[in-house]
């Protein structure tokens, strides 16, 4: 995945299976809102127990007394970048599943807050799959 974005950032295409052509600012929103779903402190403790049997163990740890995802230590941010690739791969299944059985929401991945775009790619997935009462949710 490091290798994919520093390409995407050096100005290549989005390559990442499933979301080819993805514009790269919405690309790198999914994996922010991805990220914050992981690392989330209560119903992200939930996600991060479905991650547990393909990426291990995801411990955050921060470096300040103020947790945030910008005070995480580098070995955090590594173990949550972890879960933001497994979650990507086989785009949209490799997300729905795990965050199905968390039964993490579309509205606990992506607050609905005014003034924030969610890419289209994600929110499309999110109110397909993962809004309760979907005919596709659990």
């Amino acid at each position: 995945m490091q290798a994919h974005n520093e390409a995407v950032l050096d100005g290549r295409a989005v390559a990442w299976p499933h979301l080819h052509g993805t514009h790269p600012v919405a690309f790198f929103a999914i994996q922010l809102a991805i990220f914050r779903a992981i690392a989330a402190k209560n119903w992200g403790e939930r996600v991060r127990a479905a991650l547990h049997p393909s990426v291990g163990e995801i411990d955050l740890d921060y470096r300040t007394a103020n947790p945030s995802i910008r005070s995480m230590t580098v070995s955090a941010a590594h173990g949550v970048m972890r879960g933001v690739s497994r979650l990507l791969r086989g785009w949209p299944f490799g997300l729905v599943g795990p965050c199905g059985e968390a039964r993490a929401w579309a509205s606990w991945i992506v607050p609905e807050e005014p003034g924030v775009q969610t890419p289209f790619a994600l929110r499309r997935v999110l109110d397909t799959y993962l809004r309760p009462g979907s005919s596709n949710a659990r």
